[in-house]
């Protein structure tokens, strides 16, 4: 596997510097990503973890592929100009236009479940070792039984502190709503902010490590299920802390 992941031509790597990154994937390339995700005590007192896997293809160098159905479009690239391969442009910011289906599936009491998603992301390079940016994203979940979004904003910023090594900071606020429409009654909002490292040993391969905390308000208004196999509902604290950890791996070649 490894001899397979090193035969990519050079111009189907990713650079040596994590903030060198392109904002989509070069064309034919395919990034296989696996991260882990575990909290010691959620608002429900108990550990959680879990694992998920994503895949993405670089259709083009402008149009990137997300499983199963999310295309991420390169509108504005602020990286220096190719001069060898004359694919890419300077432009004042990064900006990339994300959308599609998220998730899919079938439930024998919701049926078919389908999963709306938009994002767009707006990037700069500060200087050569130092790049900020912000998403702005929206996620739904449709079904026949009950409806939910959320609405999400990220601050990020990274830097370069040596060939391999990148270390990079986040804040972000979440809300969730009882439907698919802004403007519906909320039930959960999350702010926080985390730090984490990651490093690039190959060109195929790139992992790295985060820590977060955020903070969880829920409404303190008892309101019935959404649907009949949902829980009762709970009366939960208005606020607490809950703390997370992360470890993730890529792989692109």
């Amino acid at each position: 596997m490894v001899a397979t992941l090193a035969c990519g031509t050079p111009s189907r790597r990713l650079p040596p510097r994590i903030v060198d990154d392109p904002l989509t994937l070069p064309r034919r390339m395919v990034r296989v990503n696996a991260i882990f995700e575990a909290t010691p005590e959620n608002e429900w007192r108990r550990s959680e973890d879990g694992v998920f896997i994503g895949v993405d293809y670089g259709i083009t160098d402008r149009v990137t592929y997300t499983l199963p159905l999310i295309l991420h479009v390169l509108l504005l690239d602020d990286a220096p100009p190719d001069s060898e391969a004359g694919k890419r442009s300077l432009a004042p910011v990064g900006l990339v236009l994300s959308g599609g289906i998220a998730g899919l599936g079938y439930s024998s009491s919701e049926v078919f479940i389908v999963q709306p998603f938009l994002g767009l992301e707006v990037s700069r390079a500060m200087t050569s070792r130092f790049r900020v940016g912000a998403v702005s994203t929206w996620w739904g979940s449709h079904s026949r039984l009950r409806d939910h979004s959320r609405m999400a904003l990220r601050l990020m910023g990274t830097g370069q502190v040596s060939q391999r090594w990148a270390v990079s900071a986040r804040l972000f606020d979440a809300i969730e709503l009882r439907s698919l429409m802004p403007s519906s009654r909320w039930t959960r909002h999350v702010v926080g902010a985390g730090t984490g490292v990651s490093c690039r040993p190959w060109h195929w391969m790139t992992f790295g490590g985060n820590v977060w905390g955020e903070a969880v308000w829920r409404p303190q208004t008892l309101e019935p299920p959404p649907g009949p196999f949902d829980p009762l509902p709970v009366r939960r604290p208005a606020g607490r802390l809950v703390f997370w950890g992360g470890a993730w791996v890529s792989t692109h070649w």
